[in-house]
């Protein structure tokens, strides 16, 4: 092992609880979020290798209610 956690988090009697990050293998963050009773809740943020926003999701109790797009240049790509 290259000593880099590739996960941070509580668990609480074998459930994901709290703020979670998940990490690529270079050690740069992928994303972040909350779980509440081993579901996700809130807001979720995931990033690019190059440390740039990817994706915004929000959770509620396990069920994605939105999902925003934080890669511009995908947008004007759209147009």
């Amino acid at each position: 092992s290259d000593g880099k956690p590739k996960c941070t988090g509580n668990i609480v009697n074998n459930m994901k609880e709290g703020l979670h990050k998940f990490y690529y293998e270079s050690g740069q963050l992928y994303v972040s979020g909350s779980y509440k009773n081993n579901f996700k809740d809130g807001i979720w943020v995931y990033f690019n290798e190059d440390g740039t926003g990817l994706l915004k999701e929000t959770y509620d109790n396990g069920k994605l209610s939105k999902s925003e797009d934080l890669n511009p240049k995908k947008d004007q790509e759209k147009k």
